[in-house]
């Protein structure tokens, strides 16, 4: 069980976060929020980030979102302050809202291609970079680019969000070569909550 602070209409709250079962409970009324609509506030708070990154990397909006949503919501510790102590100390866990590894970032940094993303001087360059809710957000979004880029120079077309999102948690970072009838839980799950929330009836 995880104990944290969210701030709501401007005033702190305390919530307990029972991670097993994915419910924040209020303490001292009967409210409870579910974790999905948590996730959801976390990730618009940074919305205009989104939007420009998305608009600069030819990444379709909704695709960003849901996938960032399947990757938080199946992480059951991304609320760990403790990512941050064992990144400084060169292991190697998933940090930022966008939840990108330690390894994953600095891979991205070698195989950049565009002059907004730079090789950090040294690794605790790195690290200050990743906890930046805006750079965490640019370099997801350029990760997806270059999933996308590969696919289409695989396959002479675009990836739907089943396969993006499968391999934005799978990682295109370890030599794994995409294939289109791959996917896994976390691409599921963003296409769960692309049609829930972006698709129109």
């Amino acid at each position: 069980m995880k104990i944290f602070i969210v701030k709501i209409n401007s005033i702190l709250t305390w919530f307990f976060v029972l991670s097993s079962c994915g419910i924040i409970v209020y303490i001292s009324e009967h409210i409870v929020i579910d974790k999905k609509e948590f996730i959801r506030h976390k990730i618009y708070k940074y919305e205009a980030y989104i939007n420009k990154y998305c608009n600069i990397f030819d990444i379709r909006k909704e695709y960003f979102v849901s996938t960032i949503f399947a990757e938080l919501f199946l992480n059951y510790n991304y609320l760990d302050k403790f990512d941050e102590i064992r990144a400084r100390i060169g292991t190697n866990p998933s940090v930022g809202l966008c939840q990108i590894k330690v390894s994953t970032f600095m891979w991205i940094e070698e195989h950049s291609t565009t002059f907004l993303i730079k090789k950090s001087n040294d690794f605790g360059e790195l690290i200050e970079k990743m906890f930046d809710p805006q750079t965490n957000i640019k370099y997801a979004c350029y990760y997806l680019k270059i999933i996308k880029n590969e696919y289409i120079q695989l396959y002479g077309k675009f990836p739907n969000l089943l396969t993006l999102a499968s391999y934005y948690g799978r990682g295109i970072d370890n030599s794994n070569q995409i294939d289109s009838s791959y996917f896994n839980q976390l691409g599921k799950t963003a296409v769960e909550y692309f049609n829930k929330e972006f698709r129109r009836p």
